[in-house]
């Protein structure tokens, strides 16, 4: 019997330090969003068509084309960062394709101002930049500082702690 009762003792004390090994408390999470808001001049929306390439729900990335009658593309986006996640991005570019009409004014606006407004549980910032300002862009330069704008990258980094920086490196593509 006293065999028994140390060998059952026996088990259950190993038992108990197996099981002691692992961690109770659960993994960490946040969930972290980004409001995007990009606004577009008459004239831009005229000689352009554009679409935004984003960092979607869930960090996936999508294509966008921006309704020309709008003249402003808005989007919410979320991701939960968790486990062992640091954090994650949040932005977008623009593409801008000439439409190739005929330019008939002489000077012509070209603007493309955004906004990100990204949260987390315990923070939130605004980040606000010029895309493309160009204001009396001559007709027969129209197509060049399209161009040249064209592709650019506008982006913000959210970290599990809740740190929300502008990502002066970000980039994203399709």
């Amino acid at each position: 019997m006293k065999k028994n009762l140390f060998s059952l003792f026996a088990l259950v004390c190993m038992a108990l330090c197996l099981s002691g090994c692992g961690s109770d408390e659960p993994e960490t999470t946040v969930t972290a969003s980004a409001t995007y808001q990009i606004d577009f001049s008459d004239d831009l929306i005229d000689v352009a068509s554009v679409a935004v390439v984003y960092v979607a729900d869930n960090g996936q990335v999508s294509i966008e084309t921006v309704n020309p009658t709008t003249k402003q593309w808005l989007k919410r986006v979320s991701y939960t960062i968790k486990g062992k996640e640091k954090s994650t991005d949040f932005g977008f570019k623009v593409v801008y394709t000439l439409k190739g009409n005929e330019l008939t004014d002489e000077t012509y606006d070209l603007k493309a101002d955004a906004k990100i407004t990204a949260t987390t549980p315990t923070s939130s910032r605004i980040f606000e930049e010029s895309l493309m300002d160009a204001n009396a862009t001559k007709a027969n330069k129209v197509a060049e500082t399209v161009s040249r704008n064209s592709n650019k990258a506008f982006g913000v980094t959210v970290t599990k702690e809740g740190s929300i920086e502008r990502n002066t490196g970000f980039t994203v593509s399709i």
